[in-house]
This record gives C-alpha cells, sequence and structure tokens, in this order.
C-alpha cells in the first residue's frame, strides 16, 4: 500500500521516488475490504493523532523543536 504527497505538483506526484509505502499485507490473496480496513486502522489512526497533534523535531538551532 502507497501513499503519495498530496501538496506535490500533479505531474511529480506519483513518480516513485515521492511515493510513500506503508504496508505489505500478508497472504497469498488480496484482502476484502472489511479485512483491509482493519489492517489500515493503526495507520490510520497514527495519521490522525499526527495531524491532531504536529511533531516536535528537535535540531542544533531549535532544540525545543
Amino acid at each position: 500500500m502507497l501513499s503519495c504527497i498530496a501538496n506535490l505538483p500533479t505531474h511529480l506526484r506519483y513518480r516513485p521516488r515521492n511515493l510513500l509505502l506503508f504496508g505489505i499485507t500478508p497472504g497469498p490473496k488480496e484482502f476484502n475490504s472489511d479485512q483491509l480496513q482493519h489492517f489500515m486502522k493503526n495507520y490510520i489512526d497514527n495519521l490522525l493523532a499526527l495531524y491532531d497533534n504536529g511533531i516536535f523535531i528537535k535540531t542544533p538551532e531549535h532544540p525545543d523543536g
């Protein structure tokens, strides 16, 4: 499963180097929609937490993030 970077221009958005791999489903066959939603729940929960809370990255110029 892949995500794209939505704020890139359309002609760059789906190039392989700009896609983010976030999961590979296990098993010899594809999941149905219910199984896939269960598999993606943790990923979506993390995206929502990131959107709500943001992220702090410490750098030498900004040690508090």
